[in-house]
């Protein structure tokens, strides 16, 4: 825990784009790699799920759930179009040989790495594949987006 805080203090001071959970998550697997200290009890990963849970349902105020009716159509809209890509996406890794069918579909799930990684686990498909590919998502999602958003700021 101690040096996924650490790059997270050290991203916030940096100032770095979602910097506290980029850096803490660099930091975290390059000592995992290097030491090979097991992972975090199921109780701590459980605890951090409930508080990342609390903090989603906190942001709710009235204003949000009045306006939910104009949301329909864009989460509609969005559910069909990751439908598409995920599908899509599994049948280019079934054709190359790359993924088996069912272990592309959850590593292409727009979800948490280790609840897709942990619920693969059920149904029999390569983990450590869909925990690679879940992890490379979400160095995407919290290292490159904030990049490319300041950037499109930037010339905008």
């Amino acid at each position: 825990m101690f040096v996924g805080i650490s790059g997270g203090l050290l991203g916030y001071i940096l100032g770095f784009p979602a910097g506290t959970l980029s850096l803490s998550l660099l930091f975290s697997g390059l000592f995992k790699l290097r030491t090979n200290i097991s992972a975090f009890p199921i109780q701590i990963r459980q605890f951090a799920q409930i508080l990342a849970g609390s903090m989603v349902g906190a942001s709710f105020t009235r204003d949000i759930v009045a306006s939910l009716n104009s949301f329909v159509i864009p989460a509609v809209l969005l559910i069909i179009i990751y439908l598409f890509i995920s599908y899509l996406y599994a049948q280019i890794n079934k054709h190359k040989g790359w993924l088996d069918f069912t272990s592309a579909l959850f590593a292409s799930c727009p979800a948490g790495a280790t609840d897709i990684a942990l619920i693969s686990a059920d149904y029999g498909v390569n983990m450590n594949s869909v925990a690679m590919i879940q992890i490379a998502r979400l160095i995407h999602a919290v290292g490159i987006m904030p990049l490319l958003y300041q950037l499109v700021n930037y010339f905008l």
